[in-house]
């Protein structure tokens, strides 16, 4: 969030003409990737409109290494609980 409220005059406008709605769409080492779009109020403030987390494990595949047991039963729909 510190780096969309700091940058917020540099980020493009999610509708053309309206420069008040920002986004910003990175990669993350927590979370795939994330898109964040704010709004900036009449004080300076920027509000948060949306947040979306891209939290899908198939990148971890992609990396080639396996994911601990307790990550597991997320991709494995036969699990159950002890």
């Amino acid at each position: 969030m510190a780096k969309f409220a700091a940058g917020f005059n540099e980020l493009p406008a999610v509708i053309p003409g309206r420069g008040d709605y920002r986004i910003l769409m990175s990669i993350s080492r927590v979370v795939r990737a994330y898109t964040v779009v704010g709004e900036a109020g009449a004080d300076g403030a920027v509000e948060l409109v949306s947040l979306v987390l891209d939290t899908d494990l198939g990148w971890a595949e992609a990396l080639e290494f396996s994911l601990p047991r307790a990550v597991s039963p997320f991709r494995d729909p036969t699990f159950l609980p002890p």
